[in-house]
């Protein structure tokens, strides 16, 4: 659109057998605010039909599928400033997803498949990137999320809250890049 703004855009249409069909649109905008600054504003709607197990499926008295499972939906919102020189990066990014009519199994004996509502995520994350020298290379991110379903109960799903990575790399003379990470993910609210 202009020398320093990119606009990206796209749009699929969905039409699985005996059900309605539904768009899932992308938009995205790409700013290059300066010779280091940049930023990103992305939106993007995914579709996921149910499978012919959780349709079809029928053992008496262990598990039942459903044959008219609507699609689950997610639709995420993404926003990311980033800094990046000759040597190094950064970038901060925070997110919000709506994950809609999430397929699940439910109950006891027998389990049943169904739609069961919703769940909110809104997060961060931090990540960077530093070369030392010709060889050396430190990477890293950070992130945080949290979540909520339709009834308002936070952290509903067995993500963890926190999760980091850190790790050097070396490039070697022969062409080979080596690398070590740590990762640590902290406990998930579900037990």
């Amino acid at each position: 659109v202009l020398d320093w703004l990119n606009v990206i855009g796209g749009v699929q249409y969905n039409k699985p057998e005996e059900i309605s069909g539904d768009y899932s649109p992308r938009l995205a905008l790409i700013a290059q605010l300066n010779d280091n600054w940049s930023s990103k504003i992305l939106y993007g709607k995914a579709f996921r039909e149910a499978s012919g197990v959780e349709r079809f499926l029928n053992i008496p008295s262990i598990i039942v599928g459903d044959e008219s499972l609507s699609p689950e939906t997610i639709e995420t919102f993404d926003f990311q400033i980033i800094r990046t020189d000759e040597n190094s990066s950064l970038a901060a990014t925070y997110f919000h997803s709506e994950h809609e009519d999430i397929i699940a199994r439910v109950g006891a004996s027998p389990l049943r498949i169904s739609n069961t509502g919703g769940i909110t995520y809104d997060g961060i994350e931090l990540e960077g990137r530093m070369q030392i020298n010709e060889k050396w290379q430190v990477i890293g991110n950070l992130s945080y999320q949290r979540n909520d379903n339709d009834s308002g109960m936070d952290g509903v799903t067995y993500a963890p809250d926190w999760m980091t990575k850190a790790g050097v790399s070396y490039d070697s003379l022969d062409g080979i890049k080596w690398s070590v990470f740590n990762s640590y993910f902290s406990e998930s609210t579900l037990q």
